[in-house]
Order: structure tokens, then C-alpha cells, then sequence
């Protein structure tokens, strides 16, 4: 026994430390270690046959072949295999062992996406980690075993196409998107929710909160850089409620903050200073908003029944009760003495229910009651012993009887109002019966009483029925009828009426081919309508892209807005 010791001492050491560090799998069950007792003669141990084991050694001992446990330790090399996560082991009772091994993986698939590893079923291959690098530049892994260019289950849109990421990591169209009434963002077609028109713009806000707006945006009103049709980049900033001025936009978030963007050389944006942006940024101290509105330079908002307003001023038009002191000098006085450039309370106003800005003027809501201030319409300021220029013979500086700096003015004639909307120089109101009242400037028959007579007082529009909602251009109107038709009347010279003409009308004129509507708004010399499918339809001025197409010209009748 003591000589067999000593052979196993010749076992390398290296065997001997990893056969310690991975005994928790070896069987050291304890038997004598005697000569097993055998019927072969020989004269040495070669000449003894292989063991049944290779655990255990032949020896010739008394011209006897035996055998006896051998060294415990790795199996000879030519019993291993290779790449099967194993190796034999022998212990010290001749018997051999299958032991796990980690550091022997099979060998490389030849796949740049798979992993060689011993796993707890074996050998095997398995993907490698979602986008490792693989393949030519841009390629990864998608985690499947494959290389591709996405990871499955992304989505992304591709003009029209919704495309869906393969388990293999390739683009394929899943869905396309109708152009006319639906828009591929985020992976998926979703539906305009709604819409608003500035000046010679617009925005339009889908599911999900994507906004897209197109047409003008010489002072950065679109709200990023902006292009000049309807396939603009996702505004980053998704809103509840746009409002949109002359060159400048604010908007209302669902956490009832206002954020304002565009020209600011009246510090319309409410951010303290006069420095444009195109940026959408938040209007600082301006909480729990509830409606926004916007006119020519100046803003407004609802906060918990009080309004605040900030910009231009030099017409009253923040009703702030503190006119400058010569408003006749204000248009080359420093700008610092023209407004105020941070929301400020309106004196008088206790509780408000909204609120409507024209580009010099502002209205508001409390109750049944509608009052305004600022660059008024003829109804609303005090009655001249003789007629006045009309504003559309001096529309810089409207005659100065026409200006007030009264915070507030009640409007004669008028009750049970549902709406009040205003244009450049007159303003319409929709009362609960569905009539339409109108007053102020009507030199291009903008009233829609069949004259082109100023009004003191509003007069009822010809040639329409009960109306649901109406909005004003600059020297135009439409309704929209409760059977989903528009009519329109006032000046038409860029089609803006959409009734294909070129001609003015003083009583409401239907627009071509548009029913089913849902929604209308009006920019100065344009307007939109949307219809209970989803889509967008325009149609007047286009000189700045504001109809959302690829042409310049002006429509006069309906046109669909291709997304």
C-alpha cells in the first residue's frame, strides 16, 4: 500500500488543486484498497489487460496480474472530450466521475449574434445581447440570434408606413396610414384630435400628443424652426390647448401651465424680456390654467376665475386700467412703457369664464355678460357724433375715438351668448337659439348684413340657420350649421369664402363640397375645417404654405391636408 501512495504522489500538482476545487461532485465512498485478486500470469504489469476502468492499474505481482485504484485526479486527456461542458475525474476508489465544467464551451457557430456556454441542459448556443455591434456599421444583435438593423417589437413610421421590427431585426410595413385623414407617429397611425390656425399657420394635435404645424414661421411661430408644409418634425411639447396670435403661439399643458413661443418684441411670450423664440417655453408664476388666449401681440389665460394678461398695451388691450400717457406717442416710445411682459391680474375682473382676443382688443366671459377692453369694435366704444374711417382705411392707427383704456365694457344687445369671436376690426356672437349677431367694421361686407354699413350694434347675419360654432378671419366669417355644413361671408379675395369665386358676400354662402364637420377655425385670409372622419380640409390665401401643401397659390375651395 505504501508503495501505491507513492505513485499516486506523482499525479502533477495542477491536477491535484483543481481535483480540491471541484471534489463536491466526486463520489469518495470508502472500500479497501487491496490487490484485487486476478487469473492472468505475467511477468510484468504490461503484460496484464486494460482495466475495465481506467480508475484502476494493472500490476504483476507474483507472476499474478492485479489491479488497484489508481491516483485520484483528470481522467487521461484521450478520454476527454471537447466543447461538451464536461470532465472525468477518478477518485480514490478507482471509480471515474462526470463533472461539470464551465471552461469548456463548444466551439464558435460562426454566428456573430450567438454566444457558445455551458448551460444547465448542456452545450449550447444562445443570442447575444440585444445590440452588440455585429455585421457592417449600423447592424446589432436583436437579442434573437440574429443581426438586423432594429430590436423586435420597436415601431417606427416611414412617411405613411407603420413598420414593425421582425424577431429577425429587419423593418417591415405593418400598416399605412391613410394620407387624408391619419398620421403615422410613434409606430402607429393615430387620428387628429384637434386644430388651431394662427395668422398665416396652423397646428394640428393628434392622439398621443403629436403636434404638427405648417406655414408661416418668420418669427419662429411653429414652434421649432418649422417648415413650410404640413410634414414637419413632432413638436416636442404636447399640448392640451394652441392658441395662436399674429406671429406668436401659447399653449396650455394638462398640469395647467401656459408655454408660449415666437415673436416676443412686446414680451408677448410672458417670459420678462423681448428676445424671439422658437422654442416653446413656460410662462413663469402662471398656474392651474384653464384656457389660453392670444391676440395680435398680447396673451391671455384662466386661472381658477381670474385672467392674466402680458404683451402690448399701448390700446388698453391688457385692461390693465393704467394707461400710458400720450397712446398716441406709444409707437415710438420705449418698449418698456408699451406693456408689460409677465402675466399681471385684470382690474375689475373677479370671476371669468373665458376669455377672446382680437389682434388689438380683448373679451371676456362672466356669466351670461361679455365685456372688452382695449382697440375695440365700432359696437363697443362710445358712439361718435360722426362717422369715423372705417379701419380699413387706416388700419395702423385706428382713429383714436375707437381706442379705449376702460378695463371693462358691456356689450349692448347682445344676451344669452354661447360664443364671441373676433376678427381684425368686428366680431360675431352665436346665441343659444343658434342665430348669429355680428358688429363693427363692415367695408367688405363682413357682417353678413347684405350692406357694407358700420355697426354699433350687432346685426343678425343673412342667409343661415341655427349655427353651432363660428370663427373670424380678418375681414371674414364662417359658421357651422348643426347639419354639419359651413357658410361663410365677408371679403373674398384670396377664396377665403371657399365657394370658388373670387367675389365678396354680404350674406353666409355655403362652402363647396364640405359637410360632415366637426370643427372650424380661421386664420387672417384662410380657414379649416375638420370632418367627423378625421380629416383636414383648408381653403383660401396659401401664400405661405398655411393650406398645407406643396403650392403656393390660393385655393378657393375645400382642399384636403395631406399628412
Amino acid at each position: 500500500m505504501s508503495s501505491r501512495r507513492r505513485v499516486w504522489f506523482l499525479v502533477p500538482l495542477a491536477a491535484m488543486t483543481l481535483i480540491a476545487s471541484m471534489n463536491c461532485g466526486i463520489r469518495t465512498g470508502v472500500r479497501d484498497a487491496s490487490l484485487v485478486a486476478g487469473d492472468f500470469p505475467c511477468d510484468t504489469g504490461s503484460d496484464c489487460p486494460e482495466a475495465e476502468s481506467p480508475c484502476l492499474i494493472g500490476l504483476c505481482i507474483d507472476g499474478q496480474c492485479a489491479f488497484t485504484e489508481g491516483p485520484a485526479g483528470p481522467a487521461p486527456e484521450g478520454l476527454q472530450g471537447s466543447g461538451d461542458c464536461e470532465r472525468l475525474f477518478c477518485d480514490e476508489n478507482g471509480e471515474m466521475h462526470t463533472l461539470r465544467n464551465p471552461d469548456d464551451a463548444p466551439d464558435d457557430d460562426g454566428n456573430a449574434c450567438t454566444d457558445a456556454i455551458c448551460g444547465d441542459d448542456g452545450p449550447a448556443h444562445v443570442p447575444s445581447a440585444a445590440q452588440t455591434n455585429c455585421g457592417d456599421s449600423g447592424h446589432f444583435c436583436s437579442g434573437t440570434g440574429h443581426c438586423g438593423v432594429c430590436l423586435p417589437g420597436e415601431g417606427r413610421c416611414k412617411e405613411h408606413d407603420v413598420m414593425n421590427c421582425s424577431q429577425k431585426g429587419q423593418w417591415t410595413v405593418e400598416t399605412v396610414c391613410r394620407s387624408t385623414d391619419r398620421l403615422c407617429s410613434l409606430g402607429r397611425c393615430v387620428t387628429m384630435m384637434d386644430f388651431d390656425l394662427g395668422s398665416a399657420h396652423g397646428c394640428a394635435r393628434f392622439e398621443g400628443g403629436t403636434v404638427r404645424c405648417w406655414g408661416a414661421d418668420a418669427r419662429g411661430q411653429l414652434g421649432r424652426g418649422g417648415v413650410a408644409t404640413a410634414l414637419s418634425e413632432t413638436w416636442p411639447v404636447p399640448p392640451a390647448d394652441i392658441a395662436f396670435g399674429r406671429r406668436h403661439a401659447c399653449a396650455r399643458h394638462a398640469d395647467g401651465t401656459v408655454w408660449c413661443w415666437g415673436n416676443n418684441d412686446w414680451g408677448q411670450l410672458g417670459r420678462g424680456d423681448e428676445t424671439p423664440d422658437n422654442a416653446p417655453a413656460i410662462v413663469p408664476q402662471l398656474k392651474s390654467v384653464t384656457a389660453v388666449a392670444v391676440g395680435a401681440s398680447h396673451s391671455c389665460a384662466l386661472a381658477k376665475g381670474k385672467i392674466w394678461c402680458w404683451g402690448r398695451n399701448d390700446r388698453g388691450q391688457l385692461g390693465s386700467g393704467a394707461p400710458p400717457k400720450e397712446i398716441a406717442a406709444l409707437r415710438w416710445a420705449p418698449r418698456q412703457s408699451r406693456g408689460t411682459h409677465q402675466p399681471q391680474p385684470l382690474v375689475g375682473v373677479i370671476q371669468a369664464n373665458a376669455s377672446s382676443l382680437g389682434p388689438e382688443h380683448t373679451c371676456i366671459e362672466q356669466g351670461e355678460k361679455h365685456h372688452c377692453w382695449g382697440v375695440l369694435p365700432f359696437a363697443l366704444s362710445p358712439a361718435p357724433s360722426e362717422p369715423k374711417p372705417t379701419p380699413e382705411t387706416t388700419p395702423r392707427m385706428p382713429p383714436r375715438a375707437v381706442a379705449t383704456t376702460t378695463p371693462l365694457r358691456l356689450i349692448r344687445g347682445l344676451s344669452n351668448v354661447r360664443q364671441l369671436a373676433c376678427g381684425d376690426h368686428h366680431c360675431c356672437a352665436v346665441r343659444s337659439g343658434g342665430d348669429v349677431r355680428c358688429w363693427g367694421a363692415n367695408g367688405v361686407q363682413q357682417l353678413g348684413d347684405g350692406t357694407k354699413t358700420n355697426r354699433f350694434a350687432p346685426v343678425a347675419v343673412e342667409g343661415i340657420g341655427a349655427v353651432t360654432h363660428i370663427a373670424l378671419g380678418s375681414r371674414f366669417a364662417c359658421a357651422q350649421s348643426k347639419d354639419g355644413h359651413v357658410a361663410c361671408w365677408g371679403s373674398n379675395e384670396y377664396g377665403q369664402l371657399g365657394n370658388g369665386s373670387a367675389t365678396i358676400s354680404g350674406a353666409a354662402d355655403r362652402v363647396a363640397g364640405l359637410q360632415k364637420v366637426r370643427r372650424i377655425r380661421a386664420g387672417s385670409h384662410f380657414a379649416c375645417a375638420s370632418t367627423t372622419n378625421g380629416a383636414l380640409k383648408c381653403w383660401g390665401d396659401n401664400a405661405a404654405h398655411q393650406l398645407g401643401g406643396p403650392h403656393a397659390s390660393p385655393i378657393r375651395e375645400p382642399m384636403t391636408v395631406q399628412w
